[in-house]
């Protein structure tokens, strides 16, 4: 009985994570200037965006330094 318990969740557990598609995350570098662009008038733009594709857009602080 165990033995039957056991492979049943191991089964379902493995046909769930085969199920979710997987997570890519990247950062795209743009000037401050055309941030507001990527925006929009009050966040339409990026909404838009992002519900559209799916994806979690997140805009980083106007100081804030990657090394290139």
């Amino acid at each position: 009985m165990k033995s039957t318990i056991f492979n049943y969740v191991v089964h379902r557990v493995h046909n769930k994570m085969c199920a979710v598609e997987p997570t890519y995350h990247f950062k795209v570098l743009v000037p401050s200037m055309v941030a507001g662009a990527i925006i929009g008038k009050g966040g339409e733009t990026i909404a838009q965006l992002q519900k559209d594709t799916g994806a979690r857009v997140k805009m980083s602080k106007s100081h804030d330094f990657y090394p290139g």
